[in-house]
């Protein structure tokens, strides 16, 4: 029975920390998918539970990081990446 409350529990369940795509304008929606490109390569620096704020400089780490792995991504697309993530309140909140 326990168990069967447990499953019911986590299907019903509806994570509050991110809003539904529906709702997202397209600048949101467009923002979301450079942050998550920057978590699918770096989970470590930019998970949704661990938001810790990132040195000055980092985009150059980043960039040798990427170069050394042979990641598909240039220098713009990062900056850009970077920059929707320290514009996040999220972010904000953790400096």
């Amino acid at each position: 029975m326990n168990q069967q409350t447990t499953q019911q529990d986590q299907t019903t369940r509806r994570p509050t920390e991110r809003p539904s795509w529906r709702h997202m304008t397209k600048r949101q929606r467009k923002n979301r998918r450079r942050i998550n490109r920057l978590a699918e390569y770096w989970p470590e620096l930019f998970g949704a539970e661990n938001i810790k704020p990132l040195k000055a400089g980092v985009i150059h780490d980043m960039l040798k990081d990427a170069k050394a792995r042979e990641l598909p991504i240039g220098h713009g697309v990062l900056r850009g990446a970077l920059t929707s993530y320290i514009h996040t309140t999220r972010y904000l909140k953790a400096i």
